[in-house]
């Protein structure tokens, strides 16, 4: 932890200043097995600059690359460059200022992650707890934690957004967060919700196993036309902007996993 102690215990310091181009190591070890319980941060500059420009990287038992290498406010659900206060299942910000996750993650040997500074701003506090058990019993059925982060912009009409490109192996789909920022001197004129959410499985070849209804994001997330805001277990729409059009929402599929 880069925050000082002294000798007798107290840290003298609860965060530490994370310069632009910096980076830190928030948790490490080589023991094991065990597993990242919850991790909560709090920044001090919070921009949308920020929030894309600072990114967490995961790596889980000395492996090549990283599992996870995302932005830090994608990551713990805060879309598009906002934050808002919400909680789910796996996330939370109680006030709309930090970013906390509950997400198991397990490893058998060792965990290492870090939080890169990406951006032209220097982050003068940074406030952090990584809390994970040892000793834990894994299976040789274990999953490890990843996430994938993407954009295109702009969008191609009649062209598929792909979520999660194609992976091979054995694992479950948890879920996403989506954001949307539309051309502002289009906004307005359409929605851009409308279409199928497909999910192909094991070898579907043109036809997906899932295919949703041609209605859309709104269909996805459980709500109906219109799509508000709303903050649920395992769905919601925490951004809904009608005026500027900028949305973000979410869905876990842990009631109805998506194994492959």
């Amino acid at each position: 932890m880069p925050a000082h102690r002294s000798d007798d215990g107290r840290k003298r310091r609860a965060c530490f200043t994370l310069r632009a181009d910096g980076q830190a190591v928030l948790a490490q070890t080589q023991g094991g097995p065990g597993t990242v319980r919850r991790i909560w941060i709090m920044i001090h500059e919070r921009s949308p600059a920020s929030l894309r420009g600072l990114r967490i990287r995961m790596t889980w038992d000395d492996a090549a690359a990283p599992s996870v290498d995302v932005p830090l406010g994608d990551f713990f659900c805060h879309g598009a460059g906002r934050m808002t206060a919400f909680e789910n299942e796996f996330f939370s910000s109680p006030e709309g200022r930090s970013f906390v996750s509950l997400v198991p993650m397990p490893f058998r040997s060792a965990l290492r992650i870090e939080l890169i500074n990406d951006s032209t701003i220097d982050q003068s506090m940074v406030f952090y707890d990584v809390d994970y058990t040892l000793g834990d019993q894994h299976g040789p059925d274990m999953l490890y934690f990843h996430s994938h982060w993407r954009r295109e912009s702009p969008t191609m009409l009649g062209t598929d957004f792909t979520l999660l490109p194609k992976i091979s192996g054995h694992g479950r789909f948890l879920g996403a967060l989506l954001s949307v920022l539309p051309d502002a001197s289009r906004w307005g004129q359409s929605w851009w919700g409308k279409g199928e959410m497909k999910v192909y499985l094991d070898g579907d070849g043109a036809n997906p196993t899932l295919c949703g209804t041609g209605t859309g994001t709104e269909d996805w997330i459980g709500t109906a036309w219109g799509q508000g805001q709303f903050v649920n277990r395992y769905q919601g729409c925490s951004i809904a902007d009608k005026e500027g059009g900028c949305y973000a929402f979410y869905r876990f599929h842990v009631p109805d996993p998506l194994f492959f």
